[in-house]
Parts: C-alpha cells; structure tokens; sequence
C-alpha cells in the first residue's frame, strides 16, 4: 500500500506511524499517544493477583528462554473490558499445563516462535483451546484465526497497536499494585 493510501483514511499521526514503523522499519511513536508508568499503574484496581480462577479465563504466553504468562477474566458488566489476575515467568512448557487447568483456561494464544516444536506439543495436548500465534508482517487488517489448524497469523505492529490502545482506553484493570506489577 502506498503511503497516499495511508493519508486518505487516517488521522496524521497514525499516518506518520504506520509508515514509519511499517513501511522504513524506523521506530516512531506519537509523543501524545505514548504510554508512560503513570498512565499504566492508573488501571490498577483492587483486587491480587489470584492463585486459581474457576470462572474461565484466557492466557497468553511469549516464548522464549523463559515462558512470559498473562492471564485474563473477562470483565462482568462490560464485555469489552478485561482483568488480568495472573502474571508468571515459566521455565518449562509443563508449569503451561497446570497453569490451564487452575484458571480454567479456555482460550491460550502461544507465540509460535522460536519454541516451534514445544509450542506444538503444547497445542496438540490442549487441541481446540491453544492457537500458536506467528507474526506476519505482510498481514493488514483484522487477524487471520485458522480454528482448524490451531494457528493465528496478525501484524506484530497491529497487535503492540491494540494493546496499547486497550490500556489507552482502559479496556484493561489491572491488579492491585505489587513488586510484581511494578
């Protein structure tokens, strides 16, 4: 897509973003739209984090030599806002499956990379509930979900997009502060 396509349907500053990260591949953010400590402890609520949940949660997790976990509770008077109730830094695929089963995980997003056959014996063990997550950077709009498959492809600068907008819009409560949340 060229660069007057951006300016056509998008204010200026998402226009110089989008190109700037997207198309040179140089970092750039809007100074006004950035997310700063402040802004993010302000989601901070009242509750801990949890240990267990058994009303169903979803969770996330980014491979890596460790196995970085956020898990979530959808909110109950607003659908469109969500809790996080449970941070953990794993070191083996195997704490994933206790960590599923505690919080009544129903839907886990797992980054395909670079763990790619782990993360495989990970979905195939909870088939139907875990989708490998891969970032294509050619990908433009909503993400491409394959149920069948178990797999999901989506712009990485989209995705950091949307969850910045989500703390943005306060669409995220956070747990009550810890070192942890800190």
């Amino acid at each position: 897509m060229a660069w007057h396509c951006y300016r056509r349907s998008r204010p200026a500053t998402l226009v110089a973003e989008r190109f700037y990260n997207l198309k040179i591949g140089i970092p750039w953010t809007d100074l006004e739209r950035r997310l700063d400590q402040e802004s993010v402890m302000a989601l901070c609520g009242e509750a801990p984090l949890l240990e267990k949940s058994e009303i169903e949660c979803s969770m996330g997790v980014d491979t890596g030599r460790d196995l970085h976990v956020v898990i979530l509770r959808d909110d109950e008077e607003d659908y469109e806002r969500q809790h996080l109730v449970h941070l953990a830094v794993c070191p083996s695929f195997e704490e994933l499956d206790a960590l599923m089963k505690r919080f009544h995980v129903t839907c886990c997003v797992i980054d395909g990379m670079p763990e790619t056959h782990s993360t495989r014996a990970f979905a195939a063990r909870h088939a139907g509930s875990v989708f490998m997550c891969f970032f294509n950077e050619h990908q433009r709009g909503a993400l491409k979900w394959d149920a069948q498959a178990g797999m999901i492809q989506v712009n990485r600068t989209e995705a950091l997009d949307a969850s910045r907008a989500a703390v943005r819009d306060r669409k995220l409560i956070l747990p009550r502060r810890a070192s942890l949340i800190d």
